[in-house]
């Protein structure tokens, strides 16, 4: 149950970062018109985010994988809710997302592969799994639930 809370709190927090509150976020570049902008950098993040998750799983295999799957879906709609794989023989900008999301199923297959979904969970990746989960879920609070309130 911790691991998937894990990787629904790694989802929402991979989709606050691409959604981002600035105009340099990747999914407000495609929203304002800059396609090959947005899709390249939605690509950079895609491959970063992947990155941590690689460190990730060198810390506890469980964790990384559940991150990875997090990503890989979380990635997977973004692609297709913003329209991306209609326009991946445009060029090289809108290859760059489809290409990350591929890398990231690679890894979590071999992840699987090697038995990771169930790998124990010591007591420092318990607590780093509810580290990252606690202010993720109480900013998807705050974000969904409480600021409409307020403002």
């Amino acid at each position: 149950m911790l691991s998937l809370l894990f990787g629904v709190a790694i989802a929402l927090l991979f989709f606050y970062v691409l959604r981002g509150t600035g105009s340099r976020a990747p999914l407000a570049l495609i929203n304002n018109g800059s396609d090959e902008a947005g899709a390249a950098a939605l690509a950079a993040h895609a491959f970063i985010a992947g990155g941590i998750m690689l460190f990730l799983r060198k810390l506890s295999e469980r964790l990384g994988f559940f991150g990875l799957l997090a990503l890989v879906l979380t990635l997977l709609g973004v692609i297709i809710a913003w329209g991306l794989p209609a326009r991946i023989t445009d060029g090289l900008p809108f290859v760059g997302a489809p290409t990350a999301l591929l890398v990231l199923v690679l890894f979590a297959f071999k992840s699987w592969q090697r038995g990771a979904p169930r790998a124990p969970l010591t007591r420092g990746t318990r607590a780093l799994a509810l580290a990252v989960i606690a202010p993720v879920l109480l900013l998807a609070l705050w974000i969904v639930a409480l600021r409409p309130l307020f403002f």
